[in-house]
């Protein structure tokens, strides 16, 4: 029944993020999958996500409802929310220059 998505490395290459549900995270090199989320979704719809390759910040898409604008939200690589801000088109994929 589990269907991750949008698996993300860090700048570093030393951690993966994914999406099932909730925001995962763990270490490349770790034998078992993690216990509990970076970020438990709490009736949230995770849309998109990426791990900026400069600064290692958690960028993740909310999709809401569907119905209305989404929000990303920007986490620091230690789970500290460092911002969020509505979009008018939630982003299923990022880039980085």
């Amino acid at each position: 029944g589990d269907a991750p998505s949008e698996v993300q490395l860090n700048g570093e290459r030393d951690t993966i993020y994914w999406i099932n549900d909730d925001i995962w995270e763990m270490p490349v090199e770790a034998d078992t999958l993690p216990a509990e989320p970076f970020l438990p979704a709490h009736g949230t719809i995770y849309y998109g996500l990426t791990v900026s390759p400069y600064n290692g910040d958690v960028y993740i898409a909310d999709a809401i409802d569907y119905q209305q604008q989404g929000m990303i939200l920007r986490y620091s690589s230690n789970k500290e929310l460092l911002d969020e801000f509505y979009v008018g088109i939630i982003p299923g994929a990022f880039c980085w220059k």
